[in-house]
């Protein structure tokens, strides 16, 4: 999910544990967004990014664990989720299909 915040977030936060489980909030593609006041000319900070929040069970070491397995710990949390990524050699292959239906109707 992307998500836009006034304050630089941390990549990795462990919000609590209830039972056993780790609630996590993972973020990843981090980018910072300067925006113009035209009324005075001053500028706010914005940061985007896309967070996912998953739920581990809880160990001692979690938060190494996950910088350790961040990619696949964020992959699981996104098909938890119901949201599915392309790979690389897909995207590529939608966007060839993308190209040649344009230049059809060309």
């Amino acid at each position: 999910m992307q998500v836009e915040g006034s304050v630089f977030p941390a990549k990795i936060q462990v919000k609590g544990v209830k039972r056993g489980m780790a609630n996590v909030l993972l973020r990843r593609n981090i980018t910072e967004k300067i925006i113009e006041n035209n009324e005075d000319g001053s500028t706010d900070t914005i940061y985007q990014y896309e967070e996912i929040k998953v739920e581990l069970a809880n160990r001692n070491n979690i938060e190494q664990y996950i910088e350790d397995n961040f990619d696949m710990v964020f992959q699981a949390g996104l098909e938890k989720e119901g949201i599915v990524e392309e790979t690389l050699e897909e995207k590529v292959a939608r966007l060839e299909r993308e190209v040649e239906k344009l230049k059809a109707v060309q």
